[in-house]
């Protein structure tokens, strides 16, 4: 790799910007953790036991895109993440609990209309 001029993505160590607050009650389960849905886009929950898909999402884009470069506005960098969540992690990116499809093509198979075949 290094004679090919190529890096690979590190971390790096920065400043912690958030901190959970320990008295804080936790959000109300507005879904009574009922996550069955009929289709896609019907329900948008979050799961505050069990949140390793978004803690996995924000890694990589933490790792892949905000840690490779700096902003000169906000404004810059909303348009750096739209365009990395738009461009490429949902139109392209894989993914293992849906069959290693990306999320648009899963989303686009699900809506698929089903063909009846008639024996007449």
């Amino acid at each position: 790799m290094a004679a090919d001029g190529l890096q690979g993505v590190s971390r790096r160590k920065g400043p912690r910007t958030t901190t959970r607050s320990q008295g804080e009650r936790p959000a109300p389960d507005l879904v009574d953790r009922d996550f069955a849905v009929a289709a896609p886009d019907r329900l948008w929950v979050g799961d505050a036991y069990d949140n390793a898909l978004g803690e996995s999402f924000f890694a990589s884009l933490e790792c892949e895109l905000l840690d490779q470069r700096r902003f000169q506005s906000q404004a810059e960098a909303r348009m750096a993440v739209f365009t990395y969540i738009e461009g490429w992690h949902n139109p392209s990116r894989r993914d293992s609990a849906i069959g290693y499809l990306s999320p648009v093509a899963y989303e686009a198979e699900a809506v698929k209309p089903t063909v009846e075949v008639s024996n007449q």
